[in-house]
């Protein structure tokens, strides 16, 4: 390379430090100081220079995407083996292979003479690694027309050798005046060659394109993305819309949008100001629609120059949320600039076949269940002989499957397990009588329940969403099921008639009872929607008007422990009916607050 030589064979690394031997290094935010001549072949020489310094700045602080912009701009002043390297360098860091190795293409036959063996050495490698990240194109047609590739002029047909693109889809459009434009879009695999045969038709109507303003001579005249030739220019164009610019260095205009009428000719009326930085406009999804003050420039990613000023950029595609932003394009003096529009997906949009009538979704819940009581006959003794205040407490989890139309409505079914219980201590009274002593003896019973009610549940019914904002809505439920019920209650305690008490003894006392109950939720609350997902939190009141089953518990009592010295005793009672029968509970309301996540499909 030209200036001095790194001591490492590496072309990147002595593109990158060939600066070494510029002399005059101005800051990288001024223009070279040129004097009042701007078109002599030294003042491009010292703009490229200005240019290529900055690009290195860049490119050392890993700025790739803006050291590619003056190092591009620095080549059209005046084209180097330095610029073109250093370009080739970021083409291939950003992925845009094919472009890299017709750089380094360029930079191998154009520059020769300022490559030694070193330099050929080192391009061979890189070069060969390229070829293995790309595929081609092989493009005939019936006419010797202009061919662009997404977008980018590629030659004018024939061509001698295939077109390198990247692996992947690409649209493949061949202009000829005169012809209906023809268009293709292949998926070319990366190692392969599409072979492309075009058959362009005369135009059965046309019209004429006028851009012949005095003060712009000599700027190129841009039709749809291509190259047609210099102010004054005329042509033929097919029917309809068509975008047309015109650009010579750091002036032109904004695309502009044309309609040519059968047997009519259009004029072009196009503004000329200073041109901002290389602009690339990259929009998802890859199929959005691009506008720029009014103007629609096509599908897909956009890439040009746009005056010095403020723009309105708006993007759209059907199934989206439409998206405007503000653009400021600054002085030309900047590095280019990369403007990404990713478009949010509209769930309710009829381009989603799922969504025409509503969408289903799953949702998994969790909350707690408390009240007052479960109206069981253990709570019967409350207050007035119990020793504790009883509550009920517990929770429930489960999982919910639903439909939800777009009227907001949404049937619904829910399974998942329940359990909640009370602990309270009561008296009870009874008495025997004693022989011994010849009278009825009075005893108190000390009871411990620990009633629980556990089980699975099964639910249907039906919410109703109202939007109360996009993302956030007033929610309704009601819900009928049942309750697979299993109740126990390992009753404990103690037994005594004023003397030491005793533990107490309940048969079946671990005894579980089962029984089906039905009930009745209904919920209010909100949900919010954050994309597919949903969060949602609910209060409501679970009725259960069933009573349950009732526990066996026939006999409670002490180890007989019968003195005749103490015949009024405790071990001497014999055993009692005092908790038989008992029921697990009655007619019982519990409160619920829930929380909910959910996914829409």
């Amino acid at each position: 390379m030209v200036g001095s030589r790194p001591s490492r064979s590496r072309l990147g690394l002595a593109l990158l430090l060939a600066l070494a031997a510029a002399p005059g290094r101005a800051r990288a935010d001024e223009p070279p100081d040129l004097g009042d001549d701007t078109t002599s072949p030294a003042a491009h020489l010292a703009l490229a220079k200005d240019l290529f310094r900055k690009g290195v700045t860049l490119l050392q602080a890993d700025d790739v995407e803006r050291a590619l912009s003056y190092f591009l701009r620095s080549r059209a002043e005046q084209a180097s083996a330095k610029n073109t390297g250093n370009a080739a360098i970021c083409l291939s860091r950003l992925g845009r292979y094919d472009e890299a190795l017709e750089m380094y293409e360029e930079l191998l036959l154009r520059f020769s003479g300022d490559l030694d063996a070193e330099d050929r050495a080192t391009l061979g490698p890189a070069m060969a690694a390229l070829r293995d990240k790309v595929g081609a194109v092989s493009v005939s047609a019936s006419v010797d027309g202009l061919v662009v590739i997404d977008g980018r002029a590629r030659g004018s047909l024939p061509f001698s050798a295939p077109v390198r693109v990247l692996g992947g889809k690409h649209t493949i459009r061949i202009f000829k005046e005169g012809y209906v434009a023809y268009e293709a879009r292949v998926d070319v695999p990366i190692g392969a060659t599409i072979a492309v045969d075009a058959r362009l038709a005369p135009l059965a109507g046309a019209g004429l394109l006028r851009v012949d303003e005095a003060a712009n001579e000599g700027f190129e005249v841009l039709v749809d993305g291509s190259t047609v030739g210099r102010v004054p220019w005329e042509g033929t164009l097919g029917l309809g819309r068509h975008l047309v610019w015109i650009q010579k260095k750091d002036r032109g205009s904004a695309p502009s949008s044309v309609t040519i009428l059968e047997g009519q000719t259009a004029l072009a009326q196009l503004t000329v100001a200073d041109l901002g930085p290389p602009l690339r406009i990259a929009v998802t999804p890859p199929t959005a629609g691009v506008a720029v003050d009014g103007v629609a420039l096509g599908l897909g990613s956009w890439a040009g120059r746009l005056p010095v000023g403020g723009h309105r950029v708006v993007v759209s595609e059907d199934g989206y949320h439409t998206r405007s932003i503000e653009l400021v394009v600054q002085n030309k003096s900047l590095a280019g600039e990369r403007v990404n529009v990713d478009l949010a997906r509209d769930p309710e949009s009829s381009r989603w076949p799922r969504s025409a009538r509503g969408r289903p979704f799953v949702s998994v819940f969790g909350g707690n269940l408390g009240g007052f009581t479960l109206n069981s006959t253990a709570e019967h003794a409350c207050p007035s002989r119990c020793f504790t205040d009883p509550t009920v407490q517990g929770g429930l989890g489960g999982v919910r499957f639903g439909f939800r139309f777009k009227s907001g409505i949404a049937p619904e079914v829910a399974v998942g397990v329940a359990s909640f219980g009370v602990d309270l201590t009561r008296g009870e009274q009874g008495t025997f009588f004693s022989r011994q002593a010849a009278s009825t003896v009075p005893v108190t019973y000390s009871v411990d329940d620990r009633l629980r009610v556990v089980g699975p549940f099964l639910a249907t019914g039906g919410s109703f969403w109202i939007p109360l904002r996009p993302d956030v809505g007033f929610l309704a439920r009601a819900s009928v099921g049942v309750l697979f019920a299993h109740a126990s209650d390992p009753v404990t305690g103690s037994a005594s008639t004023g003397d030491t008490p005793l533990p107490l003894i309940v048969s079946d006392r671990d005894e579980t009872v089962r029984k089906p109950i039905g009930f009745v939720l209904p919920e209010v609350g909100a949900e919010a929607r954050l994309g597919s997902l949903r969060v949602g939190f609910t209060l409501g009141a679970a009725f259960f008007p069933a009573g349950g089953p009732q526990f066996l518990h026939e006999n409670a009592g002490v180890n007989p422990r019968c003195e005749a010295s103490a015949p009024a005793a405790v071990g001497c009672a014999p055993l009692s009916h005092v908790l038989r029968g008992e029921s697990a509970f009655g007619a019982f309301v519990l409160w619920t607050p829930q929380i909910a996540m959910g996914y829409v499909f």
